[in-house]
């Protein structure tokens, strides 16, 4: 082909050269868009990868975060459901079942005879208590007296009178002078209560000199 032919009005070298240098740039250019791809591609991967594993991450304390969540719930539910149960139980009367009573009856028995006097907080619960108490101390033979002592006394038409004082739970007291016969009569019956479920305690020593001292004195108060 001459060197002197002419295309849109250049010689025909001219383009030779630039179709050339065109056709290198074009490879130049489709070689960095497929370098810029592959580069881009690796990025977002690992972008994308990072992401994940954060997603994962979050995840994971998310669901350590909610599964203490439910621990504590489930802990306050029990604590609040023992709370209840415990007020409920401190809310009902003490009662001594018939069971307890055949069993206490059978134990205080032995010690058929031995004197006995009651007084009461004059509240209901604890009259409905002193009741029980008094039927199988009288089922076991036991030998009630008249409360003496204090200016307040509760007169019960047809039996015996008891007293009327300020306590708190069952008090089972003593006078030193009986201890040495009556002391395992007193243990068995606080010992009996107790095991019914019933708070217990026994006091030995002086009794005030205007009570009835020559008689176990059983006393009922409060439930605590």
């Amino acid at each position: 082909m001459s060197s002197q032919a002419v295309l849109w009005g250049l010689a025909i070298d001219f383009w030779d050269k630039w179709g050339f240098r065109l056709m290198l740039i074009g490879a130049a250019s489709g070689a960095i868009t497929l370098v810029v791809s592959v580069l881009s591609s690796v990025i977002l991967y690992h972008v994308s990868d990072f992401a994940q594993k954060e997603l994962e991450r979050e995840t994971s304390r998310l669901s350590v975060e909610a599964e203490i969540a439910r621990r504590d719930i489930a802990v306050a539910n029990e604590r609040a459901l023992r709370a209840e149960l415990e007020l409920a139980k401190f809310k009902a009367p003490r009662v001594i079942t018939p069971d307890q009573q055949v069993a206490l009856v059978k134990r205080l028995e032995v010690f058929a005879g031995t004197p006995f006097v009651l007084a009461i907080l004059h509240e209901p619960e604890p009259q409905s208590l002193m009741g029980q108490i008094e039927r199988l101390l009288i089922e076991a033979n036991w030998k009630q007296q008249d409360w003496s002592g204090g200016a307040l006394q509760l007169d019960r038409p047809g039996k015996l009178n008891v007293g009327l004082v300020s306590a708190a739970d069952v008090v089972v007291q003593l006078d030193k002078k009986h201890i040495p016969a009556w002391m395992p009569a007193v243990t068995e019956i606080v010992v009996g209560l107790l095991q019914a479920g019933i708070t217990t305690r026994l006091e030995t020593g002086d009794l005030p000199t205007d009570r009835n001292i020559d008689a176990v004195n059983i006393i009922v108060g409060k439930k605590q």
